[in-house]
């Protein structure tokens, strides 16, 4: 598991960076990112165009889940008996 002590944009970077070190090793292969997987807060919207400077192939996607998870919370809210 990996935990980050902050929650920033700069922390989320890093740790994609650390991720990549960890698959790959010393030699990272920048251009074999293809995809990143985020849900849509607001320090990893800021993370991804730093990344995609660094990952230049790389996609962003939205993680339906926590889409998803969205959705169920903003109903929930609505109804007092949910």
């Amino acid at each position: 598991m990996y935990e980050l002590e902050k929650t920033n944009n700069s922390t989320v970077m890093q740790s994609i960076i650390n991720i990549c070190g960890f698959i790959w090793g010393a030699e990272i292969h920048y251009k074999k990112v293809w995809l990143v997987v985020m849900d849509q807060a607001s320090h990893m919207l800021l993370a991804f165009p730093n990344l995609k400077g660094m990952f230049p192939n790389s996609k962003h996607v939205t993680c339906l889940a926590h889409s998803l998870h969205r959705v169920c919370e903003t109903i929930r809210e609505e109804y007092d008996t949910i």
